[in-house]
């Protein structure tokens, strides 16, 4: 795996192994950062159930001041922190291992807020009950909180497109489009 654009433009990064982690696909990076590109420069960008942190890596490399990731799973927690190394870009990352959800209690609760966040959670299930949709949870989370920036973006990476029908308070669905298996879905909190 490489970063695609930026100062670590074909920059090699670990990528996971196996059948437990799906790494987010070039072209989906692609695509998220050509709908972004306006406003990644000086942004603060949360990545959450970061994998091998190349979303967050990406927005640093084409110009984000910081890059905050979350990630559950030792294995993966240690591989960002291994590319964050080998990148060198330590000053402008923090990575929090945790639940994404109590994450991002503790990061609104510290004040924190973020111009760009992307969430990748474990994708649904045909078969899933929807209340326990966790895609769905975060952004329930995101939306009832002052976490995102007014204008900012929510990207959410999910494989199924239809799937948020809920209501939201602050967020608006902008967009969502399909790239392969996976549906990116684009949310702004508005103005």
């Amino acid at each position: 795996m490489q970063i695609i654009a930026g100062i670590y433009k074909k920059r090699k990064i670990e990528a996971p192994k196996g059948e437990k982690v799906r790494p987010t696909s070039e072209q989906l990076r692609e695509a998220l950062f050509n709908i972004c590109q306006q406003r990644i420069e000086e942004a603060l960008f949360l990545d959450l159930f970061a994998g091998s942190g190349a979303v967050g890596l990406e927005a640093l490399s084409r110009g984000a001041n910081h890059s905050t990731f979350v990630e559950n799973d030792k294995g993966s927690f240690s591989m960002i922190k291994r590319n964050v190394a080998a990148l060198d870009c330590g000053k402008s990352a923090r990575l929090l291992h945790g639940d994404a959800t109590k994450m991002l209690q503790k990061l609104s609760k510290e004040g924190r807020e973020f111009d760009i966040i992307f969430a990748d959670p474990p994708y649904c299930k045909e078969s899933s009950n929807r209340k326990d949709l966790l895609s769905e949870e975060i952004v329930r989370l995101i939306d009832l909180s002052d976490l995102l920036r007014k204008g900012g973006l929510l990207f959410v990476e999910e494989g199924k497109k239809g799937l948020f029908e809920m209501p939201l308070k602050t967020l608006e669905l902008v967009n969502a489009r399909s790239y392969g298996g996976s549906t990116l879905y684009q949310l702004e909190k508005a103005l």
